[in-house]
């Protein structure tokens, strides 16, 4: 019944996570990669209210391909990593995962193309709330020279974030206002 397959995903969300941070069972990655892949394998309506385990299970094992997490080579695999942030991006929408996509667009190499790719994926993760892609949208607005939709965007990631992480945005501020001074 539908109902079981409902309990069965979050079951087995609960599982995998439980495995991952070693809540009450011994940490074991691997175990827990099994349970978010057997998770992923299910089938599901993108508007189902369980599409969101599956969303978050598929930025899980993104994750740790992407840091080699649970791998028999122990090596990371950026283009699985990629496929899998992909999915969880465009299916489900899922702004960690776009957030996560800005990122490697970042670190893949420093060209305007990936920096636009990367604004792009870190734009549609900042308009979700994601303080961190409006962080680094924000950054790097600032570095393609676009003061004024940085401000904006840093404006956003100050008002939802705290403590260090509000300092921090403080700082990307006020050094570049700095730096335009002189």
């Amino acid at each position: 019944s539908s109902a079981a397959s409902d309990v069965y995903k979050r079951q087995n969300w609960k599982l995998a996570y439980m495995y991952a941070a070693g809540d009450g069972v011994q940490q074991d990655y691997k175990t827990a990669k099994s349970f978010f892949t057997k998770l992923i394998k299910t089938r599901l309506s993108i508007i189902s209210p369980d599409a969101t385990y599956v969303s978050d299970a598929l930025v899980r094992l993104g994750c740790y391909a992407k840091e080699g997490v649970a791998a028999a080579s122990g090596l990371p695999n950026i283009k699985q990593a990629r496929h899998l942030f992909l999915q969880a991006a465009i299916i489900f929408r899922n702004a960690e995962a776009e957030y996560l996509l800005g990122q490697m667009f970042l670190q893949e190499s420093n060209t305007k193309k990936n920096r636009l790719q990367a604004a792009r994926w870190f734009g549609l993760a900042a308009a979700k709330g994601n303080v961190l892609a409006q962080e680094n949208l924000g950054k790097l607005l600032l570095q393609m020279n676009q003061p004024s939709g940085a401000i904006i965007v840093l404006n956003k990631a100050y008002h939802h974030s705290e403590g260090e992480q509000k300092r921090y945005v403080c700082l990307l501020y006020t050094s570049d206002a700095a730096d335009d001074m002189q």
